[in-house]
C-alpha cells in the first residue's frame, strides 16, 4: 500500500499520526498510529486508574453533562500528574502526558474514537458494531475503513 497522505492528530494532549494508505486497485484505508503501552505500563495505569476512582470525587451530574466534561477532564489531569510523579520519579513530561492523556480518553472519554474526533479532515465517524472497523468520511479520500475495532459493543 501507498501512503497517500500523513499528518498529526491531537487529542487530550497526545499526538499521533494519521497516515491514508491505498492506491490504483486498493481499498483506502485511515491508519491511526499510536504508540503501544508494554504489560508494564498497562499494569501502571490500570493502578493510577484505581487511586483517581477512589481520590477524585466526581457526581452523578458531572459524568452525565456534557458541557462539563473539560473540569472534569481537567480535575483528572491535575491529579495524574501528582499521582504519576509520585510513583515515577525520573518520568519525563512527554511520557507522563501521554500517560495521562491515554487514562483521560479511556476513563472519560471515548478511547481512540477521541482522535477521530478531533481530525479536522473528518466530517463523518460510522461505528455500526464491534464486529467491523470505524468507517469515517474524509475530507480528500471521501468515505474509508479505519484501523480501529471497538473492544465490545458496551
Amino acid at each position: 500500500m501507498d501512503i497517500l497522505e500523513e499528518y498529526p492528530v491531537e487529542a487530550d494532549g497526545v499526538e499521533v499520526k494519521v497516515k491514508i494508505a491505498g492506491g490504483k486497485g486498493q481499498t483506502t484505508t485511515y491508519l491511526l498510529e499510536t504508540p503501544q503501552a508494554t504489560p508494564v505500563t498497562i499494569a501502571l495505569l490500570e493502578r493510577v486508574r484505581h487511586e483517581l476512582i477512589t481520590e477524585v470525587a466526581v457526581t452523578t451530574q458531572e459524568i452525565l453533562d456534557p458541557k462539563v466534561i473539560n473540569k472534569l477532564k481537567e480535575k483528572f489531569r491535575t491529579k495524574a500528574e501528582i499521582i504519576l510523579s509520585e510513583k515515577i520519579t525520573n518520568i519525563t513530561p512527554t511520557t507522563k502526558n501521554y500517560l495521562i492523556g491515554t487514562l483521560l480518553q479511556e476513563m472519560i472519554g471515548l478511547g481512540k474514537i477521541e482522535y477521530l474526533l478531533n481530525d479536522q479532515h473528518l466530517e463523518e465517524i460510522v461505528i455500526n458494531s464491534a464486529e467491523e472497523p470505524v468507517r469515517v468520511f474524509h475530507k480528500r479520500h471521501g468515505w474509508v475503513k479505519t484501523n480501529i475495532m471497538l473492544e465490545s459493543e458496551a
